[in-house]
């Protein structure tokens, strides 16, 4: 005897079921699989923005503002602390920036950034204020 009657013999609750354990069951091997997501680290890493534009400038402005990571989740701006987030998955790498004078923004870069030691002409979408998109060049100093 089932302890649920009701259940037992629904042809829904059985799909219903069946439904449910495949997607716990993809969840489980996304989730546990770690080329389909990282978070990294800058740590130790010195940059300089060497220009930047936003999107209503044809050409790019210079700048030489010197961001310093110190941990994997800390850095500063020309001295000025703050927190970041280097993370992606499959499809995209992206550089979120705390507190810039640009505001909070993220970028979405090359998955190679790091080891090529560049960022060429970057989108980097500010979320408060305007909302503006701000293009970055910056280089890894030795």
């Amino acid at each position: 005897m089932a302890l649920l009657p009701i259940f037992s013999e629904s042809s829904t609750m059985k799909k219903f079921i069946s439904v449910f354990l495949t997607i716990i069951s993809f969840s489980f091997i996304f989730s546990s699989n770690p080329s389909h997501g990282f978070v990294g680290t800058l740590a130790g890493e010195k940059w300089v923005l060497d220009q930047y534009r936003d999107s209503s400038m044809a050409n790019p402005l210079p700048r030489h503002d010197t961001l310093v990571f110190i941990t994997d989740s800390t850095y500063t701006w020309n001295g000025v602390h703050a927190k970041y987030l280097y993370s992606g998955n499959d499809y995209q790498t992206s550089l979120e920036l705390f507190d810039t004078p640009f505001g909070t923004v993220n970028g979405v870069v090359a998955s190679t950034f790091d080891s090529y030691g560049e960022i060429i002409d970057s989108p980097f979408y500010q979320y408060y204020g305007a909302g503006q998109i701000f293009y970055f060049w910056m280089t890894k100093q030795p």
